[in-house]
């Protein structure tokens, strides 16, 4: 019999929430007090080395992904060909996250997916080795069919992106400044990409502060994509199950630049789409759709 420990997500900070009924906890409860009753009937997940922390393998067709980062405009659902050059700007989100600030170039939703699929890729050696891909596969990764000119430029223009950012992260005692990615080389004739991910910007899942992203879901949705990628990567930084936050913070945490009753238009219509491809189970607005709940 294994005891039930809290995981990661059931104690990090969490955005602002409304109370559960009392018998949705009562009954979560009793499935906990089932689950943890009955004998293992799988071996332990396999471990591998993610640099700078051991956690399980990514699991199928996901990617890890920071708590932190996802619950702020790191990544933003902004519209294309309107990136704004970055200097130590304010990244918002909720109380007591640690990252501060970033510079670069803004970093927007397809970004995130170059991102997350180095990640899930890095999770497979050390920290500060090499990781080398090809491009085509890569984009294969992404979801792209395309394999034109046009594609491997905008390849090559987001790893540039990615390599060029540093976030700042700040707590009472000090302060701390991280790349995203490590060196990074382009191979010309072979058409591919070598990148490090540095020890210290992978110790951000030490403590195991992150959460698993849906790659393949991910590249299923078709409406309201890159708002709806946004809310899944922040959804998934929070334990499964019934999560409350209000649109005033969703709308300035996401960095959403369209007008509030624009946001909360787009934002329906992408937790539609979230719950279509099985992200989400179901949602609704609530308190005069100040306040969205969904649960997952």
């Amino acid at each position: 019999m294994t005891k039930h420990k809290p995981t990661h997500l059931e104690s990090a900070e969490q955005a602002p929430t409304t109370e559960a009924p009392n018998d949705w906890r009562a009954s979560a409860q009793r499935i906990e007090a089932l689950r943890a009753s009955l004998p293992k009937s799988e071996p332990e997940p396999e471990q591998a080395t993610l640099p700078g922390v051991t956690v399980p393998r990514t699991p199928g067709d996901t990617a890890p992904m920071n708590n932190d980062l996802a619950r702020t405009p790191l990544f933003a659902p902004i519209k294309r060909g309107r990136r704004k050059m970055l200097d130590k700007a304010p990244l918002p989100g909720p109380a007591g996250n640690r990252a501060a600030c970033v510079s670069g170039k803004q970093l927007d939703m397809a970004d995130q997916d170059v991102f997350l699929c180095g990640l899930k890729q890095a999770a497979e050696v050390g920290p500060d080795q090499p990781v080398t891909v090809l491009l085509g596969e890569f984009l294969t990764s992404l979801g792209w069919n395309s394999r034109s000119d046009a594609a491997y430029r905008w390849l090559k223009g987001s790893f540039e992106r990615l390599a060029t950012c540093r976030l700042f992260f700040e707590t009472e005692e000090r302060m701390l400044s991280l790349p995203l990615l490590g060196p990074l080389e382009f191979d010309k004739r072979e058409k591919t990409w070598t990148f490090t991910i540095p020890e210290k910007t992978m110790a951000l899942f030490l403590g195991q502060s992150y959460g698993f992203v849906d790659l393949a879901k991910r590249r299923a949705l078709g409406k309201r994509v890159d708002l709806a990628k946004w809310v899944q990567s922040y959804a998934a930084s929070h334990a499964p199950g019934q999560h409350s936050v209000s649109l005033e913070n969703l709308h300035k945490w996401s960095g959403y630049e369209g007008r509030m009753r624009d946001f909360r238009t787009s934002l329906a219509e992408a937790l539609d789409e979230l719950r279509r491809v099985g992200v989400l189970t179901s949602w609704e607005f609530a308190e005069r759709k100040k306040i969205v709940c969904w649960y997952r």
